[in-house]
């Protein structure tokens, strides 16, 4: 079979790729996008789009009929519970933004609305269950993938190869690029418990918090998602003590979900190995990395969503110009990561610390209280701005 040329092929079907997928499109840049699953329904996706977001969306003129998706909902805090008492950490209503709040969307719904964009420019090529398995490279220089589908092997080339396949890029192992890897204090694990029609929708995302646990409960509509911080390395440690033992654990805090956690099973349970860390350099000649293949963020905070798409809003800032002319160089790739860079180690910086502070904390500590700096409004209100907006954020740019 004869290989698919494109301008730009892109590999990874999460947020960093459909919306640079998008961006490019509309400048008449043909793009070809792999994703390796069949559908876009993950466990650990993060589902809150920031003010931030919705920003770069309304610059798209996309936000008033994202904002109308039958599964979004707008909150405005942030909440800790403890001890029956709730304390509000992040208040999301008093940025300066026009969306003053974190709007909750399931990121598969997130994904195809994005994608529907797509599919009404031309130039746009989707291969669903395409995974990538080697780098087409002539001369030190990458210009294309090869992929199977369907079991067959096929090859797309292209003027430009992005990796956006998330933490564990398959495109950044190809590519040789080394990640430099952050020491984390803690692991994650998700389940689901099954939500009823009778259960009141929350008005704020609430995080259990103290003598021994850390967690948040998300509704999903159809079911509550759980995520819970355990210790680093923990996880066998925790199924060997028995699936009642987490029932245990969660049932004091979440009575009313009591009679529906008597059927979780370890099977039902996934995990995540939280490891931030970021490659050191994001580009080779005719290659790119952005979002978690370029840095790979820890959740704290459900940033991750927002540095990607401002990584995907960047790229095309800098690429646009260049891919149009077909001499795109080394020296635009650089250009990206320069953008990029010190915001997202920065930001790694604050989730570690936030890692170490707060969620260790809670876990190891039997008497467990809100940090003192978290009670005042203007610390509350700097980490909401920083959350919430990203640092030294990037703007869609007319050309």
């Amino acid at each position: 079979m004869d290989p698919v040329t494109s301008t730009v092929c892109i590999v990874g079907g999460g947020p960093a790729g459909v919306t640079l997928a998008l961006l490019l499109l509309r400048q008449g840049i043909p793009v070809t996008l792999l994703e390796a699953g069949n559908d876009f329904d993950r466990d650990f996706r993060g589902d809150t789009l920031s003010p931030g977001v919705l920003e770069i969306m309304d610059e798209m003129g996309l936000v008033e009929r994202l904002l109308k998706l039958k599964n979004g909902a707008a909150v405005k805090t942030v909440n800790y519970v403890h001890r029956d008492r709730d304390w509000v950490v992040a208040d999301f209503s008093r940025l300066k933004s026009r969306f003053p709040y974190l709007f909750v969307l399931p990121q598969r719904d997130f994904l195809e609305f994005m994608i529907q964009e797509a599919t009404h420019l031309p130039g746009f090529e989707l291969l669903m269950g395409a995974t990538v398995h080697d780098l087409i490279e002539k001369e030190g220089i990458i210009c294309g993938v090869r992929y199977k589908k369907n079991g067959q092997s096929q090859e797309i080339c292209s003027s430009l190869t992005v990796g956006a396949d998330g933490r564990t890029s398959r495109v950044r192992k190809l590519a040789g690029l080394e990640m430099r890897r952050m020491a984390s204090p803690i692991d994650l694990i998700c389940f689901r418990i099954p939500r009823l029609s009778t259960d009141p929708a929350p008005k704020a995302l609430n995080v259990y918090v103290g003598d021994g646990y850390y967690f948040g409960i998300w509704d999903r509509f159809d079911y509550w998602q759980i995520n819970a911080a355990i210790p680093k390395g923990s996880y066998a440690a925790l199924r060997s003590l028995g699936i009642v033992h987490l029932q245990k654990q969660l049932i004091p805090v979440l009575p009313e979900l009591a009679l529906r956690m008597g059927g979780l099973q370890w099977s039902d349970v996934s995990t995540l190995c939280v490891e931030p860390g970021m490659a050191s350099r994001w580009y080779r000649p005719g290659l790119l990395l952005i979002g978690d293949a370029a840095h790979v963020m820890s959740p704290a905070g459900g940033v991750g969503i927002n540095c990607a798409i401002q990584d995907a809003v960047a790229t095309t800032n800098v690429l646009t110009l260049p891919l149009r002319r077909g001499d795109a160089r080394l020296k635009d790739l650089a250009e990206v990561q320069r953008i990029r860079k010190w915001p997202v180690w920065l930001m790694q910086k604050l989730q570690d610390q936030a890692q170490k502070r707060l969620i260790t904390k809670a876990l190891t500590t039997k008497k467990y209280r809100i940090p003192f700096y978290m009670q005042h409004s203007w610390t509350r209100d700097l980490a909401t701005r920083i959350t919430g907006m990203g640092i030294n954020p990037v703007h869609v740019k007319r050309f």
